[in-house]
């Protein structure tokens, strides 16, 4: 029997694709999610599978060429990964694959799927919702569609039943031990294609090849405005196994920058210092980053000079708020001054710091705002960035936001993306918060120190790749 066509595409903000995406800032980078998919239909898929993965962030122009590609093709099966602001895409992308061949099966992914499943279920061009991780479900619902199976009873998803309502089968089974994934499918991308694109990390590179990697999933933290698509039981991927997987990505692949993209990379002290260790005893040319993924306040002085040692040269520092009243409703209950501290070690030691901070939740008032704001202007973070409040679907954010007042029909998830000023679930009104917003973005990046300090960065060779 011949191998079952199965097509993965990575959607994008509209009118995100290529060089302009940096313009957007819009972060391209390699879609991890469908690279683990890819390698588990391959590995544990009952029938054979051939799967393509068309990226549309990197394929420079051709959105409007999109649907020959699907065509060309010819997939039995689709599925779409996409975050929640790029829904409008997601949708175009699934009537271009219905245009192609009604009976095509898509099932969507990723966190536009799990953050509201029912909302997306609902669309008619979506078949199949995959609810949180996918790797087990994913492989179970192509092997059952292939086989002729009853498709319905295979956990994991939300779709619609006879009368068209959304169902959800059940919670699928999770990757509970993450060493008994293979590796992603790093051959399903041309690894070049995403070093000219705003990445993760910014526009900043250290290394013309880089790769993002996960070392742990789950956050054990209840911040009422997170995600829940790794659950709140963090679970470790063994020293051995990313020390196997890095052997793999330096030696076969000459990538040499790795951005660990956990929820909380520094849960576990000691095995961020043993990780690092032995990193530095195979004398790896190599850079790391963490564009997120470590909490600042449980860092320490020793654990920042190991990753050091261990090539780290940027970290991100995520404050959201600087108001105790706020840290305490959010749930997030941040050490502010442990937090000062350990920015103040990475800058000493060399290292670019970034910054997260959040303004615009619900209760919150303007002096708390400017608060936020003057600590992240008077701060040592090189790159401080402030995000408007977003209350997602399916987080408790959303229905305290609710509670108090805020309308979710008044926008639609196009405005969710990182940097539109479209949405405001705070007390003050839209033209006096986005005002507020504006100013304090400009305070902040036009303070004297920070200004000196990126010249440096620039100037000093810190940053071998700047895209833009």
């Amino acid at each position: 029997m011949k191998p079952r066509k199965v097509l993965l595409i990575r959607s994008t903000v509209p009118g995100a694709k290529g060089h302009t995406v940096a313009q957007n800032q819009d972060a391209i980078m390699p879609p991890l999610g469908l690279m683990y998919l890819s390698s588990c239909l391959k590995k544990w898929g009952g029938h054979q599978y051939d799967v393509k993965l068309l990226d549309v962030g990197v394929e420079t122009g051709k959105i409007a060429e999109l649907q020959g590609m699907i065509n060309s093709f010819a997939p039995d099966f689709t599925g779409i990964s996409g975050l929640t602001c790029e829904e409008h895409r997601i949708l175009e992308i699934a009537a271009m694959v219905k245009d192609y061949n009604k009976a095509c099966p898509v099932v969507l992914g990723g966190p536009c799927a799990s953050s509201d499943p029912k909302h997306a279920a609902e669309k008619k061009d979506i078949d199949f919702v995959a609810v949180n991780e996918a790797e087990y479900t994913f492989v179970e619902l192509l092997d059952a569609l292939s086989g002729g199976g009853d498709a319905s009873k295979v956990k994991g998803f939300m779709s619609r039943n006879g009368d068209g309502r959304p169902v959800f089968t059940g919670e699928g089974k999770r990757p509970d031990e993450l060493d008994g994934l293979p590796f992603p499918d790093w051959d399903l991308v041309n690894i070049d294609d995403y070093a000219c694109s705003f990445n993760f990390n910014a526009p900043f590179l250290r290394s013309e090849r880089y790769f993002p990697m996960f070392t742990s999933r789950g956050c054990p933290y209840h911040c009422i405005y997170c995600h829940n698509l790794y659950g709140k039981q963090i679970r470790l991927r063994s020293i051995g196994n990313i020390l196997e997987e890095l052997e793999i990505l330096y030696g076969r692949y000459g990538i040499r920058e790795i951005q660990i993209i956990d929820d909380i990379f520094n849960l576990h002290r000691e095995r961020v210092l043993e990780l690092c260790g032995k990193i530095v005893e195979r004398g790896w040319d190599l850079s790391i980053s963490f564009p997120n993924g470590v909490r600042g306040d449980i860092l320490d002085r020793e654990t920042i000079e190991a990753l050091k040692d261990a090539g780290c040269y940027s970290m991100t520092f995520a404050v959201e708020t600087t108001s105790r009243r706020l840290q305490k409703l959010l749930q997030k209950n941040l050490n502010i001054p442990k937090l000062v501290e350990n920015v103040q070690i990475a800058s000493e030691l060399g290292i670019i710091t970034f910054g997260f901070f959040m303004i615009g939740f619900p209760t919150e008032t303007r002096e708390e705002m400017l608060d936020t704001m003057d600590f992240a202007e008077r701060s040592l973070l090189d790159f401080p960035r402030v995000f408007q409040v977003r209350p997602h679907p399916g987080t408790p954010l959303f229905d305290m936001a609710v509670k108090e007042g805020f309308d979710p029909d008044k926008y639609h998830y196009g405005h969710y993306t990182y940097f539109s000023q479209k949405v405001n679930c705070s007390p003050l009104g839209d033209e006096d918060f986005h005002r507020l917003y504006s100013g304090g973005v400009y305070r902040i990046n036009k303070a004297a120190h920070r200004i000196e300090r990126q010249k440096e960065i620039f100037a000093g060779g810190l940053i071998r790749k700047y895209v833009y």
